[in-house]
């Protein structure tokens, strides 16, 4: 579409590219869980041949994901409890349970 068209009909080219988007992120989800299926079935082989122990998979996994949340949000070894749990929520339920 040229310019003409989009000044002509800004909410008919609008609708199009709504829909061309909605069009591509429908591709992108279904390749995406293709991907999902096809490394699940790798790892599954990958388990029944003995190449992979699927525990420290799973615990590699985990660090992995850890390590990019602590660069996401600036989680250390060092942060505060308080800055990860309300405390004063933990203190009123263990108040209020302890009698």
């Amino acid at each position: 579409m040229g310019d003409d068209e989009q000044t002509c009909n800004p909410m008919e080219w609008l609708t199009q590219q709504v829909l061309q988007q909605q069009g591509l992120i429908t591709q992108l989800k279904r390749q995406v869980e293709d991907c999902r299926e096809e490394v699940g079935a790798l790892r599954e082989c990958l388990e029944c041949n003995g190449v992979v122990d699927s525990v420290r998979y799973l615990v590699h996994l985990h660090r992995h994901r850890f390590n990019t949340a602590k660069a996401l949000y600036g989680l250390g070894p060092y942060v505060p409890l308080d800055a990860v749990v309300d405390i004063r929520a933990v203190a009123l339920a263990v108040g209020t349970f302890a009698g």
